[in-house]
């Protein structure tokens, strides 16, 4: 009886991963579609937030993680798994967030294609990075990322914008029925994994939360930095720096020697996260629709009018 229950259990467990596989890179296909009308602008960013952003994502949160993690004394599950979401990046989650809102698009568009490619050679080098800064000897090879980057995000991304740029009709015929689908889908997966992680999560512990709470306090606090003076690059340089890739971010802790006892830390870090990243934007909207006000106003009295003459 227990080996029939574990056998579903398994084929429970490989089917779920492969809806959320499919899920994904439908995700990214759908994106990649909406994104495609930005091809054009996608040269013409600026050099210097395009530097600025590659050094947020690249050096600046995972150097956050390995220090927090030095200066607070947690478990080694935990550890392993705020580093491993560290280092997790280019997460299609902050591509979409920026095609729903039509702004930035194109600026997330490039720097997503950036982190997708840069992250085949980046993720190994991190590995062996964060192992030497703990006395580790620790090597991930490129075709394990490789695994999880291609199928479930670059290609079908380039799909995606491959179908949006030569079959417009094709894509404002699709957009919206696949873009509701996925939504679907990914809350299904995320209340899902929510409650099959609920306990475990509980057992990160107070420091383990607050760790994690802060490096996504960090990554938002720089992004904000880092950005520049426009609100919708900071926005997604924010989403870029705080979402990151949950999908390799777990399949690295699968990696690791106690898979069960990281994820649910890799799991916390992505609740986290989300929910700091919408409190930011929630935030900065309503302080620019503040100053937005405020300008308004500003220029009623300066506005240039004619008047009657007088006497």
């Amino acid at each position: 009886m227990r080996g029939f229950e574990g056998v579903m259990a398994g084929s429970l467990h490989a089917l779920v991963g492969l809806v959320v596989h499919v899920t994904i890179a439908l995700v990214a296909f759908g994106v990649g579609m909406t994104a495609a009308s930005e091809l054009a602008n996608v040269l013409r960013l600026r050099r210097g937030l395009v530097v600025r952003s590659l050094l947020g994502v690249l050096v600046t949160v995972p150097l956050a993680a390995v220090l927090l993690v030095k200066a607070i004394d947690l478990p080694r599950a935990v550890t392993v798994g705020v580093l491993v979401s560290a280092i997790a990046i280019g997460p299609v989650a902050a591509l979409s967030k920026s095609a729903k809102e039509q702004a930035g698009v194109a600026f997330a568009l490039a720097l997503d294609l950036l982190l997708l490619v840069l992250s085949l050679a980046f993720v190994p080098m991190a590995v062996w990075a964060i192992g030497a800064a703990f006395q580790r000897e620790l090597h991930l090879g490129v075709g394990v990322v490789a695994r999880v980057i291609l199928p479930l995000q670059l290609l079908p991304l380039l799909a995606g914008l491959a179908v949006g740029r030569f079959a417009p009709g094709f894509t404002k015929a699709i957009a919206r029925p696949l873009a509701l689908g996925t939504n679907l889908m990914l809350g299904a997966i995320v209340v899902l994994v929510l409650v099959l992680a609920f306990k475990p999560m509980l057992g990160i512990g107070a420091r383990g939360f607050l760790v994690l709470a802060v490096l996504s306090g960090l990554a938002l606090t720089l992004a904000h930095l880092l950005g520049g003076p426009t609100a919708t690059d900071r926005r997604v340089l924010a989403a870029f720096m705080t979402l990151r890739f949950p999908a390799l971010a777990l399949a690295l802790a699968r990696l690791t020697s106690a898979p069960r006892t990281v994820v649910p830390t890799v799991v916390a870090y992505i609740v986290l996260s989300a929910l700091a990243y919408a409190l930011y934007t929630a935030l900065a909207g309503r302080l620019g629709r503040g100053a937005s006000g405020l300008g308004k106003g500003a220029d009623h009295p300066t506005e240039s009018r004619p008047h009657p003459a007088h006497g």
